[in-house]
């Protein structure tokens, strides 16, 4: 028996056949691009769409356009914040990095976006220059080297963003690693190998948390932690979802899961004003010496118990249910 040999050929996609603006489309124009690569036709219409994408292809086929195209567009037709960064590039090294700076600057030349590449191994003007871009807040940061953007985020630096902060992080380095660490809007990151946001004396965000972490999703060595906002989702996979020697307080809805403790304080009280559902498979699901009850309806799930904490000031209107 004959069987017929597959023949056929992936269809050609061009560029202007896309979603993409216009502003973006005259740049391509300019530079003489007209046809997709396979990875770049597969790649574009999902990310405009918002969804996650993992492109595989060899070298030279197109992966940067693939990404930076539809992030372009989505950053000219979407609000953000003009005081943020929204966009963070990460890559492996330094001349990867610049490269991927070359084809920002022509692909974007038609925009009003501001980027600023971080590469490290420069002298001390092209620092501070790259030190305060990134404080100013910049649509996209491009990061050559991942240990370059911790010196600016650590040590005794005070790391401050004022608006929203969105990461998502596939390395081995957290978020955001600095002495202190204040945001004053929504924080969104999720990271796949590491923490969240890793802090030596403090953290305070003011609006709504959401962290996915593999292991702690805030992380303080001495301190205190302040959350504010209306809801807060933390979770983590490994270790606790909030791990602070000092007081942790949140006011607004909270819900944690994690393994072990999904909130710990070890020297610490901790003080919630607001819901709180709470999950840990492993130890308790909130460890503290204090653990203050403000309001809200509490539903907590830890092995072997639910809490545990040297003192525990329960409002006698509260309620707590411990599945």
């Amino acid at each position: 028996m004959e069987t017929e040999k597959d023949t056929t050929q992936e269809e050609t996609v061009y560029f202007e056949d896309l979603d993409l603006s216009d502003e973006v489309l005259d740049a391509l124009y300019d530079m003489r691009f007209e046809k997709c690569t396979p990875v770049q036709a597969k790649c574009i219409p999902p990310l405009l769409e918002g969804r996650d994408v993992i492109g595989i292809a060899q070298t030279g086929t197109g992966k940067t356009a693939a990404y930076l195209l539809p992030m372009l567009t989505l950053l000219r037709r979407e609000s953000h914040p003009a005081d943020a960064v929204n966009c963070l590039i990460m890559a492996p090294t330094r001349e990867l990095a610049r490269q991927i700076d070359q084809a920002l600057q022509g692909f974007s030349y038609y925009l009003d976006i501001n980027g600023v590449a971080v590469y490290g191994g420069n002298d001390g003007t092209r620092y501070e220059q790259e030190r305060r871009s990134l404080s100013a807040g910049a649509d996209i940061v491009l990061n050559g080297s991942t240990h370059e953007v911790n010196s600016f985020l650590s040590g005794s630096t005070a790391v401050t963003i004022t608006g929203d902060f969105k990461s998502t992080v596939t390395g081995s380095a957290p978020a955001i690693i600095g002495n202190e660490v204040s945001i004053t809007g929504k924080v969104d990151i999720t990271s796949g190998n590491s923490l969240g946001i890793a802090a030596s004396n403090k953290v305070s965000i003011k609006g709504d948390t959401k962290i996915e972490a593999k292991q702690t999703a805030i992380s303080v060595n001495a301190g205190s932690v302040v959350l504010e906002g209306t809801k807060h989702e933390l979770k983590s996979t490994e270790t606790p979802g909030i791990s602070c020697s000092g007081d942790i307080t949140i006011k607004g809805t909270v819900i944690a899961t994690a393994r072990p403790q999904a909130i710990n304080s070890a020297e610490g009280t901790v003080t919630i004003d607001g819901d709180v559902t709470a999950t840990s498979t492993t130890a308790p699901a909130i460890t503290a010496q204090t653990i203050k009850v403000k309001s809200g309806t509490w539903t907590l799930s830890g092995n072997p118990m639910a809490m545990y904490a040297e003192s525990i000031v329960i409002p006698d209107t509260h309620e707590i249910v411990n599945p």
